[in-house]
């Protein structure tokens, strides 16, 4: 199976299996996916917090990923350092564009595939339906194990449970009513 990176993983969350649309909001979206973004450079000593929680640029060097270098960008250009909510902030109006990049990525490991739809003969959508449900299945399994059995993850999947909860996703992966509060708990506990 292949390897997906933390923001592939919340937009396959995010993906509705039977529509193939987004269940959670645009912004909540958004907002997750820049904060992802900053993770991944800082794990990648690209960028660092300092003690006033503002990020500074440790290596400005590019590397394969488009959207990594567009926040490196945005950081270098700006005259002064900032808080990392800024950040946020400011990478999130970029929300579409790293969006719709991740969505591309899905496609071309062929997760995902692109359907246009019309509603009403007028108003185009684009729908994403899931081609390799493995994916979401092991996914799914994991955060499960995860929630349920307080089992050791990775900071990155501690990271994708906490965002899961942030956008309302866990519906996706509680279907249950029982399971759904009792997830919930624990990642407010969590967090």
């Amino acid at each position: 199976m292949q390897t997906l990176q933390l923001s592939e993983k919340l937009i396959l969350l995010g993906i509705d299996t039977q529509r193939g649309s987004l269940v959670t909001t645009h912004l909540g979206m958004v907002y997750s996916l820049s904060g992802i973004l900053l993770y991944e450079l800082i794990k990648q000593n690209k960028i660092k917090i300092d003690d006033n929680n503002k990020l500074n640029i440790v290596s400005s060097g590019r590397n394969d990923n488009p959207m990594h270098n567009l926040a490196l960008e945005l950081i270098a250009q700006d005259k002064k350092a900032r808080k990392l909510s800024f950040w946020i902030s400011r990478l999130a109006r970029n929300g579409r564009k790293i969006q719709n990049y991740y969505i591309r990525q899905l496609i071309e490991k062929r997760i995902l595939e692109q359907k246009e739809q019309r509603t009403l003969w007028i108003f185009k959508s684009k729908r994403y339906p899931i081609v390799n449900i493995k994916h979401k299945d092991e996914l799914i399994r994991t955060l499960k194990d995860f929630i349920q059995y307080e089992s050791n993850l990775s900071d990155d999947m501690t990271l994708l449970v906490c965002l899961s909860y942030t956008c309302n996703l866990l519906r996706q992966i509680f279907l249950e009513k029982d399971g759904l509060r009792n997830a919930k708990h624990k990642i407010k506990n969590l967090i």
